[in-house]
């Protein structure tokens, strides 16, 4: 779904009691997702709006901008076992209560983060073998319905697992982009992955992002 992002987010006219979910996605990397992601949740927070930010890729740049990054030293590693591959891996276990954390030294008002880690990578075959890993955020969601308004996803710069999950999940769509060739021309794989998608979409009654 496109849509005006000031009018449609941030206008207290435009009230809606459903939770939005947003994907911030491109399939290259480098043209400002967690950019987006990061100052987004930030400025609907500051607006009164009720955020959770969910970092989806193995990169975890959006845990480490909101401040919760702390595994430099091994020993220091407090996400490894409390992160966003918990959430997936389990549908009965590792609720979004569970796993979230608020943002450090962020911004004023903090925000509510599920992050994640470079555990990722190690997760990635078993959950793209697993097709109940696709839906199992989506169910987890809509178990906080009443806790926020918007939730903002983070997908990795790739079309595998993560980035399905992410778009499966979510109902709206934001593709950073810049000027330079390599991003535009990305963005005609974008527009096929998002096909494939919306198929899947299709098939479980979720409608098109």
């Amino acid at each position: 779904m496109i849509t005006n992002i000031k009018h449609h987010f941030f206008s207290p006219l435009h009230e809606c009691k459903k939770m939005k979910t947003i994907a911030i996605y491109h399939n290259k990397g480098g043209v400002g997702k967690t950019t987006v992601s990061v100052n987004l949740a930030a400025a609907l927070v500051n607006k009164g709006k009720r955020v959770l930010l969910i970092d989806l890729d193995s990169q975890a740049n959006s845990t480490f901008a909101t401040g919760l990054v702390k595994f430099q030293l091994e020993k220091n590693d407090d996400l490894r076992e409390n992160n966003i591959s918990h959430v997936i891996e389990s549908g009965e276990f590792n609720q979004i209560s569970e796993v979230k954390r608020k943002s450090n030294l962020f911004n004023s008002p903090e925000i509510d983060v599920v992050p994640s880690h470079i555990n990722l990578i190690e997760k990635q075959n078993e959950f793209t073998t697993k097709i109940n890993t696709r839906g199992r955020l989506i169910s987890k969601l809509q178990k906080e319905v009443d806790n926020y308004d918007i939730v903002i996803i983070d997908a990795p710069p790739s079309r595998d697992v993560y980035a399905e999950i992410a778009l499966v999940t979510a109902d709206h769509l934001i593709i950073p982009s810049d000027l330079k060739p390599f991003a535009n021309q990305g963005l005609a794989n974008v527009k096929e992955f998002l096909n494939e998608i919306n198929e899947f979409r299709e098939g479980i009654n979720k409608g098109k992002i």
